[in-house]
């Protein structure tokens, strides 16, 4: 049995392959996503990093004003080591989505000056890592100016963004939150 004739390909000029090749369309969709994919999931990565930053930082700093106002009306009088560890705890029960992960991840910094200019953030940057041993806790009076530091490290979720959020030698990102206040005249 031999095919019939229109069953049979017709022999084409060299040319005419090359433009049946040019006009199909089949796969066409699956390279223009491959070209598009990657950027795609790139900012989609961006936009969840922004956004999972801002909420931190956002957090931070309700939490640090939070804790930063029972100083300023005399409610927290403490100094030292203690103070550290319970003013931690105080800024930690406002982030508790954190976790266990805030206490350890967590610095603060009380400061008292004698007037709003002379007051200074302390260096807290150590041949590009994050150092906590410049940090106090000093107690505070009635009516004294405070200023007062937290600082927690971040574990960003793609390393692509570590120059972007001035990440420290070890790969980690440190959010900042300061607030400088005048102490109440409480009795």
């Amino acid at each position: 049995m031999s095919a019939s004739p229109a069953d049979r390909p017709t022999p084409t000029p060299r040319g005419g392959r090359i433009r049946r090749w040019r006009r199909d369309q089949r796969g066409a969709t699956a390279v223009e996503f491959a070209f598009v994919a990657l950027p795609f999931i790139f900012i989609i990565f961006a936009i969840t990093e922004v956004c999972v930053a801002n909420a931190v930082s956002a957090a931070l700093d309700n939490a640090t004003n939070q804790a930063a106002r029972q100083i300023m009306t005399g409610q927290f009088t403490l100094t030292g080591t203690a103070a550290t560890t319970a003013f931690k705890t105080k800024v930690c029960s406002q982030l508790n989505w954190l976790g266990d992960s805030c206490a350890s991840n967590l610095s603060v910094s009380v400061q008292t000056f004698n007037a709003f200019s002379n007051a200074a953030k302390p260096n807290v940057t150590v041949n590009g890592a994050f150092s906590d041993q410049n940090l106090a806790f000093s107690g505070s009076a009635a009516g004294s100016i405070v200023m007062v530091n937290t600082y927690l490290k971040w574990q960003l979720l793609t390393p692509y963004f570590l120059t972007g959020f001035n990440a420290t030698t070890d790969g980690t990102t440190v959010f900042e939150s300061t607030v400088a206040f005048r102490n109440e005249p409480y009795a």
